[in-house]
Protein backbone atom coordinates (compact mmCIF):
# COMPACT_ATOMS: atom_id res chain seq x y z
CA UNK A 1 0.00 0.00 0.00
CA UNK A 2 1.49 3.45 -1.20
CA UNK A 3 0.09 6.44 1.02
CA UNK A 4 1.37 9.94 0.35
CA UNK A 5 1.76 12.43 3.10
CA UNK A 6 3.24 16.21 2.63
CA UNK A 7 5.24 15.44 -0.57
CA UNK A 8 6.36 11.68 1.04
CA UNK A 9 5.71 8.90 -0.40
CA UNK A 10 4.89 6.03 2.13
CA UNK A 11 5.14 2.25 0.71
CA UNK A 12 4.54 -0.78 3.09
CA UNK A 13 6.56 -3.99 1.96
CA UNK A 14 4.69 -6.61 0.60
CA UNK A 15 7.16 -9.24 1.83
CA UNK A 16 7.09 -8.33 5.50
CA UNK A 17 4.80 -6.58 8.20
CA UNK A 18 7.11 -3.31 9.58
CA UNK A 19 9.13 -2.42 6.35
CA UNK A 20 8.73 0.95 4.71
CA UNK A 21 10.13 2.32 1.89
CA UNK A 22 9.95 5.93 2.26
CA UNK A 23 10.57 8.40 -0.71
CA UNK A 24 10.97 12.16 0.64
CA UNK A 25 10.46 15.40 -0.95
CA UNK A 26 13.81 15.94 -2.17
CA UNK A 27 14.23 12.39 -3.65
CA UNK A 28 16.00 10.23 -0.65
CA UNK A 29 14.92 7.19 -0.62
CA UNK A 30 14.64 5.46 3.37
CA UNK A 31 14.25 2.34 4.33
CA UNK A 32 12.51 1.51 7.87
CA UNK A 33 11.88 -1.49 9.61
CA UNK A 34 10.17 -2.24 13.15
CA UNK A 35 11.69 -5.32 14.27
CA UNK A 36 13.42 -7.00 17.19
CA UNK A 37 11.43 -4.62 19.58
CA UNK A 38 13.92 -1.94 17.52
CA UNK A 39 13.45 0.54 14.91
CA UNK A 40 16.24 0.55 11.97
CA UNK A 41 16.72 3.38 9.33
CA UNK A 42 18.41 3.41 6.62
CA UNK A 43 19.29 5.58 3.74
CA UNK A 44 19.29 4.07 0.58
CA UNK A 45 21.50 5.70 -2.53
CA UNK A 46 23.74 4.83 -5.40
CA UNK A 47 25.91 2.61 -3.26
CA UNK A 48 23.82 1.09 -1.04
CA UNK A 49 21.13 -1.37 -2.39
CA UNK A 50 17.33 -1.90 -0.71
CA UNK A 51 17.03 -5.20 1.16
CA UNK A 52 20.68 -6.14 -0.89
CA UNK A 53 22.53 -6.39 2.07
CA UNK A 54 21.94 -7.59 5.31
CA UNK A 55 23.14 -4.23 7.55
CA UNK A 56 19.30 -3.11 8.67
CA UNK A 57 21.45 0.87 9.39
CA UNK A 58 20.98 3.27 12.48
CA UNK A 59 19.39 1.26 14.91
CA UNK A 60 16.87 3.66 17.66
CA UNK A 61 14.48 2.31 20.20
CA UNK A 62 11.51 4.47 19.08
CA UNK A 63 10.91 6.16 15.79
CA UNK A 64 10.76 9.42 17.88
CA UNK A 65 14.24 8.95 18.73
CA UNK A 66 14.87 8.38 14.85
CA UNK A 67 13.52 12.10 14.31
CA UNK A 68 15.81 13.40 17.13
CA UNK A 69 18.72 12.06 15.89
CA UNK A 70 19.22 13.15 11.90
CA UNK A 71 19.82 16.73 11.62
CA UNK A 72 18.33 16.46 8.00
CA UNK A 73 14.99 18.36 7.85
CA UNK A 74 14.16 16.21 5.02
CA UNK A 75 14.55 12.91 6.67
CA UNK A 76 12.96 14.97 9.84
CA UNK A 77 10.04 15.08 7.66
CA UNK A 78 9.73 11.72 5.95
CA UNK A 79 10.09 9.93 9.52
CA UNK A 80 7.33 12.27 11.14
CA UNK A 81 5.08 11.65 7.96
CA UNK A 82 5.42 8.08 8.81
CA UNK A 83 4.43 8.69 12.52
CA UNK A 84 1.47 10.14 11.19
CA UNK A 85 0.97 7.39 8.51
CA UNK A 86 1.21 4.80 11.61
CA UNK A 87 -0.81 6.75 14.33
Amino acid sequence: MTTFINEVQITEADCRQGWYDIDTAKGKHLQVVFDFGRVFVKQINSTVRAYGNFTMGREFATLADAVEAYKNKDIKQALRALISHLV
